[in-house]
């Protein structure tokens, strides 16, 4: 009883801190094509454009935006995925203007500041990143073309998104072959 008594006068000296982040609102994934490549042409390079909200007036210095074959739990990057390609670049930004492309990672590209600078809640946030590689179905030749992948999106203080996450959000998308259509009169 006098080690519960400790505990408890402790917990009170320093408490307990709760972390969770708040749930990005407002959010979308569009995939837009190039050219003849369609958007969700699987294995297509094409620009993915994020929309989102962000609940917490907060400093961001990074946002993450991780692709999962799930919407929850173990994220495993889809089949034919690449985030990483030579020409994969940062080409809009509107909400909060600034950030710089990381693509290092395949699969977990991130935007990052040089320094977190504040971004009031509620404000609509537009990141395209160009030249990425649609997942690509898991059978090949696929038997089911299309290929559903989740982007789980996250902003962080830190400019490399290291620590806890301010806000969190996850978007669905998915590849589609195109219908080519064509006729003769």
């Amino acid at each position: 009883s006098i080690a519960v008594l400790a505990v408890t006068l402790v917990a009170q000296v320093f408490p307990v801190a709760n972390v969770s982040a708040a749930q990005i609102t407002d959010r979308s994934l569009t995939l837009i094509g190039t050219n003849a490549v369609g958007g969700s042409l699987p294995g297509g390079v094409v620009t993915h454009e994020y929309k989102f909200r962000v609940p917490t007036d907060a400093d961001v210095g990074s946002i993450k935006f991780e692709y999962c074959t799930l919407a929850a739990g173990t994220c495993t990057m889809p089949t034919g995925l690449i985030t990483t390609g030579g020409s994969a670049a940062l080409i809009y930004e509107d909400g909060s203007t600034g950030f710089t492309l990381n693509k290092t990672t395949n699969g977990a590209p991130f935007i990052y500041k040089g320094a977190a600078a504040n971004i009031p809640a509620a404000t609509l946030l537009t990141y395209r990143i160009s030249n990425i590689t649609n997942p690509t179905s898991l059978i090949n030749p696929p038997t089911v073309p299309n290929q559903t992948f989740f982007v789980r999106i996250s902003t962080y203080a830190s400019v490399d998104t290291t620590g806890s996450p301010i806000d969190t959000g996850t978007t669905a998308a998915s590849t589609n072959q195109g219908i080519d259509l064509s006729g003769a009169m």
